[in-house]
């Protein structure tokens, strides 16, 4: 073009595309985020910053407090995190009575486990190694297990055994006898609820409450059943080691590795290590995840329809919050204004300042590992193009090409125009006053000639 601050208009309206799709993309981004801060598994920034790597990896790491996820495998931890989770769920949704009786069974089980029988079979006795955690009430019909303890199968087999002549090999119930044969079908009818009894209860005392469910999940019990990962023998050396304390071990491993890694091997040495780390991880802390989202679903399940429409209870603020809401806020506020095109260009220095940050959360630079994904880069990634576009939309005037800022600039311009031609009209009738006094006075005043001949006169 002879001038080079001319666009052309296809130039334009590409530019002018381009701020609108980045505008879609990241409005769109912030309200998905928004519609799940409403449901039980809102969405946090907490598993991005866990995961950054590069020479921000500490800052960005930090701000979860918990990077590792090591408060996971502690059952000391969890179990305040839930405590604090059951008094705000009871305090914000203002719970009944019947509410609170069933929140505490999810949390620390019922009291006792029960299953209707009527009567025991001639000569059966509870075994006194049992007795002091289950016992027969004849006045409710009720066979009771304590609470606290939970039926073994070998227990529940020696609770059937009682009633052994009635069962084959399998400890399956045998044939009925005949009817007309009284006294016997009366006793197998009676063994036979006793049987269904026993097992109804038994099914009842081997559900475990949340917190035993978590003690299992979370402690160092040789005799508990643990979360076995094939690929990891739980041993460091000829000394037994526990898979938890071989994780914590990996990681002070890990890290040592990264900061000495200078060349390929080391890095690759690094690379490796942390590929574990992240396996290993999964295979302990998941498990516990996953009980915690299913101990909050259950939750949320107690309530009634007007309670649900109270919304999720309120998290707590902390710096994973803070940034959040910062994030969820500039995804919406700054794609809106990118897309209505006001304010456009504070809007794309604002947006590309973000991505940038979301940029060195994982830089793709050499020497740092590589980001999980069918994507491969160095240096120049995704966030890094958005970011260079979005401040090459801040050069130039896209909103005012199409958008709120051109209806403005109009308007202002309109006005402005407005006010410089009322000056313009008000400065004209000054003008011409101005030139009739001079003529006036110049008539009034005596020629130049005459004046001198005064002056020469008097001298």
């Amino acid at each position: 073009m002879a001038d080079p601050r001319r666009i052309a208009v296809i130039a334009c309206v590409l530019l002018v595309t381009l701020r609108l799709f980045i505008g879609w993309q990241l409005a769109y981004e912030g309200f998905w985020k928004v519609a799940t801060l409403d449901t039980t598994t809102p969405w946090t920034s907490e598993g991005y910053l866990k995961n950054a790597q590069g020479p921000f990896r500490d800052f960005f790491r930090g701000m979860t407090g918990d990077p590792d996820d090591l408060g996971w495998l502690d059952y000391d931890a969890v179990n305040a995190r839930w405590n604090d989770r059951y008094r705000r769920f009871v305090s914000f949704y203002d719970l009944s009575d019947a509410q609170k009786r069933r929140l505490d069974e999810l949390f620390v089980g019922p009291a006792d486990f029960r299953a209707e029988v009527e009567e025991f079979p001639e000569g059966v006795e509870v075994p006194k190694e049992l007795a002091d955690f289950v016992e027969f009430n004849p006045q409710t019909q009720r066979i009771i297990v304590d609470g606290r303890r939970h039926l073994t199968l070998d227990e529940k087999k020696k609770l059937l055994a009682l009633v052994g002549e009635y069962l084959d090999e399998d400890g399956v119930l045998i044939e009925p006898p005949e009817k007309n044969d009284a006294e016997n079908y009366t006793n197998w009818e009676l063994a036979k609820k006793y049987t269904e009894a026993i097992e109804r209860v038994y099914q009842r005392a081997t559900n475990l409450s949340y917190r035993e469910r978590l003690d299992v999940a979370t402690r160092i019990d040789p005799d508990a059943p643990r979360v076995v990962f094939g690929g990891f023998k739980g041993t460091i050396g000829d000394d037994y080691t526990p898979i938890d304390s071989y994780y914590s071990t990996l990681l002070a491993e890990y890290e040592k590795a990264r900061a000495e890694a200078e060349t390929d091997y080391q890095r690759e040495h690094a690379e490796t290590l942390y590929g574990e780390i992240q396996e290993l991880k999964s295979a302990l802390v998941n498990p516990v995840k996953a009980l915690d989202a299913q101990l909050t679903d259950d939750m949320y399940n107690l309530l009634t329809p007007e309670q649900r429409a109270k919304g999720a209870i309120p998290q707590r603020w902390d710096t994973v919050r803070v940034a959040d809401t910062l994030t969820i806020t500039g995804l919406c506020t700054l794609g809106t204004l990118l897309l209505i095109g006001f304010l456009t260009r504070f809007a794309a220095v604002m947006a590309g300042i973000m991505v940038f940050g979301f940029y060195l959360a994982w830089p793709p630079w050499p020497g740092v590992i590589e980001a999980p994904g069918p994507d491969h880069a160095l240096v120049v990634n995704k966030n890094l193009i958005e970011v260079m576009a979005l401040f090459a939309l801040a050069a130039l005037p896209t909103g005012r090409w199409f958008g709120v800022d051109g209806l403005l600039y109009g308007l202002w311009n309109r006005w402005r125009g407005r006010r410089e031609r009322a000056a313009a009209a008000n400065a004209a009738p000054a003008s011409a006053s101005t030139v009739a006094d001079k003529t006036e006075t110049a008539a009034e005043a005596p020629p130049a000639a005459s004046r001198d001949t005064y002056s020469v006169s008097r001298t």
